[in-house]
């Protein structure tokens, strides 16, 4: 994957420039974007990726903006936190190791990150991702015998247990959040794994990232 983010990026920067000027920034976004893939762990600022791509922080921004992105900096953002997520989460990393993978100058600064965005510690995310993912052990009782002879409605749950039965079948699990990133919605991306009732006292819960909803 890397080898073929590399060659089209060396391709497009060769490529003659198209005659619109929003042409050429979606052409932009998308090279910031093959770029961000490679690098999100050594390059953390704006700067870094205009020099690399060979553009003012100023017009990258703008290619940010023209996709739908509040500015490129938060598009750098969602993307080591997505990773830091799935380290956390599925990989079950400790935040030092995360720290270290993502290029943080300490654990605590990659915890100040972690909290900004998602309102939770490393440590407590983790630990919710883990019980999200865990199987459940509700045990489902028979609905009780109903007074008349009227059926369900079609799509309709017969029962509380029931309607419960189908949530848990199609809830969403902390560990499918960084696949296809790119194209995959980010409508909140500080949301923690579970529900808001689940949270700790005194967390906070914060969009830290809005306006995120696709990726050019």
């Amino acid at each position: 994957m890397a080898r073929a983010l590399l060659l089209r990026l060396v391709h497009s920067l060769g490529a003659p420039a198209t005659s619109s000027p929003t042409t050429r920034r979606a052409a932009l976004h998308q090279r910031f974007l093959d770029a961000l893939e490679l690098h999100f762990r050594e390059l953390h600022r704006v700067d870094d990726y205009a020099g690399l791509l060979g553009c003012s922080v100023r017009t990258l921004t703008r290619a940010a903006q023209d996709a739908g992105h509040p500015g490129a900096g938060q598009v750098i953002g969602v993307r080591r936190l997505l990773e830091a997520r799935r380290l956390l989460g599925s990989a079950r990393w400790i935040a030092r190791a995360v720290a270290a993978h993502l290029n943080f100058p300490d654990p605590a600064g990659f915890g100040r990150f972690f909290r900004h965005h998602t309102g939770l510690t490393p440590a407590a995310w983790a630990v919710q991702a883990v019980t999200a993912a865990a199987p459940s052990t509700t045990t489902l009782t028979a609905p009780p015998a109903s007074t008349t002879s009227a059926t369900p409605a079609a799509g309709t749950c017969a029962s509380p247990e029931a309607a419960a039965f189908v949530h848990a079948l199609h809830g969403c699990h902390p560990n499918d959040q960084t696949a296809g990133w790119k194209s995959t919605a980010l409508t909140a991306a500080g949301s923690s794994p579970t529900d808001r009732s689940a949270r700790p006292a005194g967390s906070r819960q914060r969009s830290a990232l809005p306006g995120i909803t696709g990726w050019g």
